[in-house]
């Protein structure tokens, strides 16, 4: 029969572990993890790291792992990369209390981390990104429309919930003049977003180009007929992809960074994007 005292740990661990980032913004309890990473250095592991990569829930999870396997060229190390089977959206506080758990036991990186300003815990670092991708306007493939602009006023526009593209959708919706203004409607998937605007509940839907290109191609996708247009005359607005490591490993969100840039400045990280799909805007 267990002790008191392991009970009782055992009891602080799943308290703990419940209680992680009720938003991404506060302060976190800290549960068992190993002492590593509450110390000011990496993992020993010689020469490699371990970069995990979330391919199950990543739109942008097979460039998550091209570029990852392109760094152990740049930092003439080892890179191992572990697929976190984790089901767990990229949006949940859920995501964060996972990210915290693997990093403490497995991986010195997590590819495929969305950056957004002011998303990260204070215990979490992320590094420059490796893709920026622009969003578009989703419209059905018969419509005449060519930008968000030719979307007739009070239409209803469908957008991801909590991403950048949805921020700025709602702050230029709120900027227009009442009679010019489109409804908003949210949306956690872009699968179920791109089947209301093929049935006609929408009107046309903001998406984030990685999403839809991890869509895209699926039969029951391509089978509606879709296309994507300009966001014009809304400002462009897009979101970059990068690593994240412990805030204490400055160390490797350094090297990371140093190889990213020269990756870029190579014109590696267009050329990888290119291969799977995905628009590339340089940062």
């Amino acid at each position: 029969m267990p002790s008191l005292s392991r009970s009782i740990a055992r009891y602080t661990l799943a308290a703990t572990l419940l209680s992680l980032l009720g938003s991404v913004s506060a302060q976190v309890g800290i549960p068992y993890v190993p002492p590593e990473f509450h110390q000011d250095v990496r993992r020993i592991q010689g020469d490699k790291i371990v970069v995990c990569t979330w391919p199950l829930v990543s739109p942008t999870a097979a460039l998550d792992r091209a570029v990852a396997e392109a760094l152990s060229a740049v930092l003439l190390i080892d890179v191992e990369i572990v697929e976190h089977r984790s089901e767990t959206d990229l949006s949940s506080d859920e995501f964060f209390e996972d990210v915290y758990v693997q990093l403490g036991a497995t991986c010195d990186a997590l590819a495929g981390v969305i950056l957004q300003a002011d998303a990260f815990p204070e215990w979490l670092m992320p590094t420059r990104p490796y893709v920026v991708a622009p969003y578009a306007l989703l419209v059905p493939g018969d419509s005449s429309y060519e930008s968000l602009g030719d979307v007739p006023a009070n239409a209803i526009i469908g957008s991801q919930v909590l991403t950048e593209g949805d921020w700025q959708l709602l702050g230029y919706i709120t900027s227009l003049p009442e009679d010019r203004r489109w409804r908003r409607f949210p949306y956690q998937s872009a699968e179920m977003m791109a089947n209301h605007l093929a049935n006609g509940v929408i009107q046309a839907g903001l998406i984030w180009q990685p999403s839809w290109a991890a869509v895209a191609q699926a039969p029951e996708v391509a089978a509606l007929g879709l296309r994507t247009v300009s966001i014009a005359p809304m400002p462009a607005v897009a979101s970059g992809v990068g690593f994240a490591v412990r805030s204490n490993n400055t160390f490797l969100r350094n090297a990371l960074d140093v190889a990213l840039e020269a990756m870029e400045a190579e014109g590696l990280l267009a050329e990888l994007a290119a291969a799977h799909g995905i628009a590339h805007v340089s940062p």
